[in-house]
């Protein structure tokens, strides 16, 4: 399996939010659910690469 980083800029933390949920193998897992603004939009082209 090949994995693609895109550098999507700087981004600001709006909110954040842990939470602890149990994984397929029944283990304790810390998950943290944040929601950021990017500094600058993303172009269109990449924003459907990125979601379809």
């Amino acid at each position: 399996m090949v994995k693609t980083f895109t550098d999507l800029g700087s981004a600001k933390v709006l909110s954040a939010e842990q939470e602890t949920k149990r994984d397929a193998k029944d283990k304790e897992t810390t998950l943290i659910k944040f929601e950021i603004r990017l500094e600058h939009p993303v172009n269109q082209s990449l924003y459907r690469a990125l979601t379809e």
